[in-house]
């Protein structure tokens, strides 16, 4: 007989109940309309930020698509404007 403590924890990931799931899923649309409120409320505060160009500043961009993530990249030398330096505020 061992005198050992050891409990087998189950794993986060490895819940299979529909319970869980709702919670789950719940929580993850809680994050994301927290997040979102987040970002309103930052872009609000900094519309009025402009760049010596006048552009905005603080801009929402475009979320990422699975096309992005198979273009090469662009080399820095070119002066992509989102590799290079940021623009002064």
């Amino acid at each position: 007989m061992s005198k050992d403590n050891i409990i087998k924890l189950i794993q986060p990931g490895n819940v299979a109940d529909q319970l869980t799931e709702v919670l789950r899923n719940g929580a993850r649309a809680l994050l994301a309309q927290a997040v979102e409120a987040e970002v309103e409320d930052f872009l609000g505060k900094h519309a009025d930020l402009k760049t010596t160009d006048r552009h905005q500043c603080a801009i929402r961009c475009k979320p990422a698509t699975d096309s992005d993530a198979i273009r090469p990249p662009i080399p820095t030398e070119v002066g992509h404007p989102f590799r290079s330096k940021p623009a002064p505020c």
